[in-house]
C-alpha cells in the first residue's frame, strides 16, 4: 500500500496596493504631512535662537577690547542711529 504525500498549500502572495502596482511612487508632498513642517521649522527656529549668542561671543572675542566701548550691536540698544 502507498501512501500519498499531502503538499502543503502555501497562503497566497499579500495583494500589493493598486498606486504600487502600477510602479507609481508616492510622490514627497503626499507624505510630507503639515505637522511634521510645523515640528522641523520650529525645531529650526528654536536651533537658531540657540546658537546666535554663542556665535556672537565668538566674533567678539576677535575684537580689540577697546573697541568694546566704542561699537557694537549693543549699542543699536542704547543710542539708536
Amino acid at each position: 500500500m502507498t501512501i500519498a504525500a499531502a503538499t502543503p498549500v502555501s497562503p497566497p502572495p499579500p495583494a500589493i496596493p493598486a498606486d504600487r502596482a502600477s510602479g507609481r511612487k508616492e510622490s514627497w508632498i503626499r507624505r510630507l504631512r503639515p505637522s511634521r513642517v510645523v515640528v522641523n521649522v520650529g525645531l529650526g527656529s528654536i536651533a537658531l535662537f540657540w546658537l546666535m549668542p554663542s556665535l556672537s561671543m565668538l566674533v567678539i572675542s576677535f575684537r580689540p577690547a577697546g573697541l568694546f566701548q566704542i561699537s557694537g550691536w549693543w549699542k543699536a540698544f542704547t543710542t539708536p542711529s
